[in-house]
Protein backbone atom coordinates (compact mmCIF):
# COMPACT_ATOMS: atom_id res chain seq x y z
CA UNK A 1 0.00 0.00 0.00
CA UNK A 2 3.05 2.23 0.94
CA UNK A 3 4.35 1.60 -2.53
CA UNK A 4 1.44 2.48 -4.34
CA UNK A 5 0.91 6.14 -2.56
CA UNK A 6 4.75 6.91 -3.36
CA UNK A 7 4.16 5.55 -6.84
CA UNK A 8 1.10 7.77 -6.94
CA UNK A 9 2.77 11.04 -5.12
CA UNK A 10 5.21 10.81 -7.70
CA UNK A 11 3.23 10.33 -10.65
CA UNK A 12 0.83 13.44 -9.86
CA UNK A 13 4.26 15.20 -8.88
CA UNK A 14 5.65 14.93 -12.24
CA UNK A 15 2.28 15.34 -14.08
CA UNK A 16 2.13 18.88 -12.46
CA UNK A 17 5.78 19.37 -13.19
CA UNK A 18 5.28 18.98 -16.97
CA UNK A 19 6.99 16.39 -16.87
CA UNK A 20 4.41 13.24 -17.77
CA UNK A 21 1.72 13.41 -20.24
CA UNK A 22 -2.03 12.49 -19.29
CA UNK A 23 -2.92 11.70 -22.53
CA UNK A 24 -2.11 15.22 -24.40
CA UNK A 25 0.56 15.37 -26.93
CA UNK A 26 2.35 19.00 -26.66
CA UNK A 27 4.54 19.75 -28.98
CA UNK A 28 8.41 19.27 -28.62
CA UNK A 29 10.43 22.57 -27.63
CA UNK A 30 12.82 21.95 -30.29
CA UNK A 31 12.78 20.89 -33.68
CA UNK A 32 10.15 19.30 -35.61
CA UNK A 33 7.54 21.65 -37.40
CA UNK A 34 5.82 24.39 -37.18
CA UNK A 35 2.51 26.03 -38.69
CA UNK A 36 3.59 29.58 -40.46
CA UNK A 37 0.26 31.65 -42.09
CA UNK A 38 -0.26 33.15 -45.49
CA UNK A 39 -2.53 35.79 -46.95
CA UNK A 40 -4.90 33.72 -49.44
CA UNK A 41 -8.22 35.17 -51.00
CA UNK A 42 -11.09 33.66 -48.88
CA UNK A 43 -14.30 34.88 -51.37
CA UNK A 44 -14.57 38.52 -51.16
CA UNK A 45 -12.32 39.16 -48.14
CA UNK A 46 -8.98 37.98 -47.47
CA UNK A 47 -8.16 35.15 -44.20
CA UNK A 48 -4.67 33.40 -43.33
CA UNK A 49 -4.12 30.11 -44.89
CA UNK A 50 -1.46 27.83 -42.81
CA UNK A 51 0.92 25.24 -44.19
CA UNK A 52 3.38 23.13 -42.59
CA UNK A 53 7.00 24.30 -42.41
CA UNK A 54 10.11 21.74 -40.78
CA UNK A 55 12.12 23.04 -38.38
CA UNK A 56 16.26 22.44 -38.01
CA UNK A 57 16.49 19.45 -35.60
CA UNK A 58 17.12 21.35 -32.60
CA UNK A 59 16.03 24.40 -33.22
CA UNK A 60 13.43 26.47 -30.74
CA UNK A 61 10.14 26.29 -31.31
CA UNK A 62 9.49 29.46 -30.40
CA UNK A 63 12.46 31.32 -32.28
CA UNK A 64 12.01 29.02 -34.98
CA UNK A 65 8.13 29.95 -35.28
CA UNK A 66 8.51 33.61 -35.71
CA UNK A 67 11.96 33.33 -37.82
CA UNK A 68 10.01 31.39 -40.50
CA UNK A 69 6.71 33.10 -40.42
CA UNK A 70 9.55 36.05 -41.17
CA UNK A 71 10.68 34.13 -44.22
CA UNK A 72 7.36 34.09 -45.81
CA UNK A 73 8.00 37.64 -46.62
CA UNK A 74 11.23 36.94 -49.04
CA UNK A 75 11.23 36.09 -52.39
CA UNK A 76 8.09 38.46 -53.70
CA UNK A 77 5.95 35.16 -51.92
CA UNK A 78 2.38 36.60 -50.00
CA UNK A 79 3.25 37.42 -46.83
CA UNK A 80 1.54 39.15 -43.83
CA UNK A 81 5.20 40.69 -42.76
CA UNK A 82 6.73 43.41 -44.77
CA UNK A 83 9.75 42.39 -47.02
CA UNK A 84 12.73 43.41 -45.56
CA UNK A 85 11.54 42.84 -41.78
CA UNK A 86 13.99 40.68 -39.50
CA UNK A 87 13.65 39.15 -36.25
CA UNK A 88 15.90 40.74 -33.86
CA UNK A 89 15.32 38.96 -31.15
CA UNK A 90 12.59 37.31 -28.87
CA UNK A 91 12.48 36.50 -24.69
CA UNK A 92 9.95 34.88 -23.11
CA UNK A 93 9.49 35.53 -19.86
CA UNK A 94 7.16 33.24 -18.11
CA UNK A 95 3.45 33.31 -20.31
CA UNK A 96 5.04 36.68 -22.24
CA UNK A 97 6.37 37.11 -25.19
CA UNK A 98 8.34 40.10 -26.64
CA UNK A 99 9.53 40.30 -30.25
CA UNK A 100 12.13 42.82 -31.71
CA UNK A 101 11.60 43.46 -35.25
CA UNK A 102 13.72 45.76 -37.64
CA UNK A 103 11.96 48.48 -38.44
CA UNK A 104 10.89 47.78 -41.99
CA UNK A 105 7.81 46.28 -40.46
CA UNK A 106 6.71 49.91 -39.71
CA UNK A 107 5.91 49.46 -44.11
CA UNK A 108 2.67 47.93 -42.26
CA UNK A 109 1.89 51.23 -41.61
CA UNK A 110 0.88 52.01 -45.22
CA UNK A 111 -1.14 48.58 -45.57
CA UNK A 112 -3.84 49.42 -43.96
CA UNK A 113 -6.47 47.84 -41.10
CA UNK A 114 -6.42 44.84 -43.34
CA UNK A 115 -3.15 44.62 -43.19
CA UNK A 116 -2.26 45.20 -39.74
CA UNK A 117 -4.85 42.36 -38.66
CA UNK A 118 -3.20 40.32 -40.74
CA UNK A 119 0.37 40.72 -39.37
CA UNK A 120 -0.76 40.55 -36.02
CA UNK A 121 -2.66 37.18 -36.30
CA UNK A 122 -0.22 35.78 -38.17
CA UNK A 123 2.55 36.75 -35.62
CA UNK A 124 -0.76 35.47 -32.73
CA UNK A 125 -0.60 31.87 -34.56
CA UNK A 126 3.20 31.63 -34.53
CA UNK A 127 3.58 32.21 -31.25
CA UNK A 128 0.25 30.50 -29.96
CA UNK A 129 2.15 27.33 -31.40
CA UNK A 130 4.57 27.59 -27.77
CA UNK A 131 2.51 25.80 -24.83
CA UNK A 132 2.11 28.29 -21.76
CA UNK A 133 2.82 31.62 -23.80
CA UNK A 134 -0.27 34.38 -23.21
CA UNK A 135 0.29 37.16 -24.66
CA UNK A 136 3.28 38.98 -26.68
CA UNK A 137 4.71 42.60 -27.06
CA UNK A 138 6.07 43.37 -30.46
CA UNK A 139 9.31 45.83 -30.21
CA UNK A 140 10.02 48.12 -33.40
CA UNK A 141 12.89 50.70 -32.82
CA UNK A 142 12.95 49.98 -29.43
CA UNK A 143 9.50 50.75 -27.94
CA UNK A 144 6.49 48.82 -28.99
CA UNK A 145 4.97 49.23 -32.33
CA UNK A 146 1.72 51.33 -32.59
CA UNK A 147 -0.28 50.20 -35.64
CA UNK A 148 -1.87 53.39 -37.09
CA UNK A 149 -5.43 51.60 -37.20
CA UNK A 150 -4.65 48.71 -34.58
CA UNK A 151 -2.87 50.91 -31.56
CA UNK A 152 -0.03 49.91 -29.56
CA UNK A 153 1.00 46.19 -30.05
CA UNK A 154 1.76 45.35 -26.17
CA UNK A 155 0.25 42.49 -24.42
CA UNK A 156 -1.08 41.49 -27.10
CA UNK A 157 -3.30 37.81 -26.14
CA UNK A 158 -1.90 35.07 -28.75
CA UNK A 159 -5.21 33.15 -28.56
CA UNK A 160 -8.71 34.39 -28.78
CA UNK A 161 -11.03 34.48 -25.83
CA UNK A 162 -12.00 31.34 -24.18
CA UNK A 163 -8.83 29.13 -25.59
CA UNK A 164 -5.86 28.59 -23.28
CA UNK A 165 -2.43 27.98 -23.69
CA UNK A 166 -2.81 24.61 -22.25
CA UNK A 167 -4.89 23.67 -25.30
CA UNK A 168 -7.99 23.81 -22.76
CA UNK A 169 -11.42 26.10 -23.33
Amino acid sequence: MRRALVALVVCVAAAGAGMVSCGRREAPARGGQVEVTRPAAEGNDVGLRKEQVPLAPGQDRLQGALQKLIETARGGHTSAIPPGTRLLGVDRDGSRVTIRLSDEFRQLDSFGDTGESLAQNALRAAIAQVPGVETMTVIVGGKPYEGEHSGEWADVPVRDEGARADGAR
